[in-house]
């Protein structure tokens, strides 16, 4: 049997994936805020380390703040791979700086001017959610993932964070001869363009060293990447979609950098498959779904994880035209942005179905509660259940 739990991760993702099977395996993608590791994570995953289990894998899907946040409390309590305080944990996905340098070189000293303007990036911390910003985790606080990873030996990007994760250098693996990963997301091209971003906003701060992959660059490239859509100010009303509006006419491409760069993989396990699609660009899932799909029917999946908390930016109706699952799994209390945006979810229930979906929301938002009211165009069956914290089962058979 494979369970999801979606956390209550405010404005973020934070999903947790157990199997029960001959080896008891828990997949972690994604912590949200720090809050949402004390209050929510760190439980069950004392619960589960009793109980056997191990963490066969940890995602950080791109370093957005609502993302990476709540990883940096679970390494830094974790102590070290070798001792384990919390849970073992097995192998790490993650792109820093280090995992977009093409070579390893040598890292260069830095100026007193360039090592202040570094100590001030540190200083920042990672941000509060919401529009106005705020700081969540400062420098005294805790460190950034890569360190974390790096002083903890944790096996990370299948060695010591190089090289990258993407669909084209780590295509698929198994994770512990039972459950099965394959990276759909990114291309290579989304992470050398989040690595030109950074090289600009560095240098735009005043930096003027060499930009090797040293680790106080590494910190700098963290938190200024969690950083990139901190001061976007949002209408604090949600927009005034009406029950007639179609995906069609409303999406529009993402331009984040960051989300551009998200880690969006498909689960096997238990004879289950879950597609987590992070914050990933529509474009970029349609053209990995479509190598992996044969012939003209979707592909069917247990659970969608639906990308970017539901935003119209995110799933385009050519990516609903290629997968469909008796689950989808939407995750955001509509803070900041007001997600998730109801073209979206009237686009994933209005389609003809043989089964009948379950909408899950882990927040009750305008949208939901819109859903919750609306009648499927197609007239194909669906359930909202909002608000939801249990351990959900996925399989044949299951219901939450």
């Amino acid at each position: 049997m494979v369970q999801i739990k979606i956390y209550p991760a405010r404005n973020g993702d934070a999903f947790l994936i157990k199997t029960e099977g001959a080896q008891r395996s828990a997949v972690l993608i994604d912590g949200g805020y720090a809050p949402t590791f004390g209050q929510y994570i760190l439980p069950d995953l004392v619960e589960l380390a009793a109980a056997g289990y191990v963490l066969d894998l940890v995602v950080a899907t791109h370093v957005d703040a609502d993302h990476v946040s709540g990883l940096l409390p679970l390494f830094k309590a974790n102590g070290s791979a070798q001792s384990p305080k919390i849970i073992p944990i097995r192998r790490v996905l993650h792109n820093s700086l280090r995992s977009l340098n093409q070579e390893k070189v040598k890292p260069a000293a830095i100026d007193p001017g360039d090592d202040a303007l570094l100590g001030e990036i540190h200083r920042r911390g990672y941000p509060a959610p919401g529009p106005r910003g705020g700081q969540e985790i400062s420098a005294r606080q805790g460190s950034t993932l890569a360190a974390l990873l790096k002083s903890g030996a944790y096996m990370w990007n299948e060695g010591d964070g190089r090289p990258s994760v993407s669909c084209e250098t780590s295509p698929a693996f198994s994770i512990n001869g039972e459950n099965s990963i394959t990276i759909i997301g990114p291309p290579q091209a989304r992470l050398l363009k989040l690595r030109s971003w950074w090289t600009s906003e560095i240098r735009r701060f005043g930096f003027v060293g060499v930009l090797d992959a040293n680790d106080r660059l590494d910190d700098a490239f963290e938190l200024l990447c969690a950083r990139e859509q901190s001061d976007v100010v949002v209408a604090p009303s949600p927009i005034a979609f009406t029950e007639s509006s179609e995906l069609q006419e409303c999406y529009a491409i993402d331009d984040s950098i960051t989300n551009g760069s998200s880690i969006s993989l498909i689960l096997e396990s238990a004879g289950t498959r879950t597609l987590m699609l992070g914050d990933s660009w529509a474009t970029d899932a349609v053209t990995a779904l479509q190598r992996i799909r044969s012939g003209s029917a979707p592909l069917i999946f247990d659970a969608i994880k639906v990308s970017h908390h539901g935003s119209l930016h995110n799933t385009s109706p050519a990516l609903l035209e290629l997968v469909d699952a008796p689950v989808f799994l939407i995750s955001s209390n509509g803070e900041g942005h007001n997600h998730p945006d109801f073209p979206v979810l009237k686009a994933i229930v209005d389609r003809p179905a043989a089964f009948s979906r379950e909408m899950i929301f882990n927040y009750s938002t305008p949208a939901s509660q819109r859903l919750r009211a609306y009648s499927s165009a197609s007239g194909a069956a669906f359930t909202v259940r909002e608000n939801f914290a249990s351990w959900l089962p996925v399989g044949r058979g299951s219901s939450p």
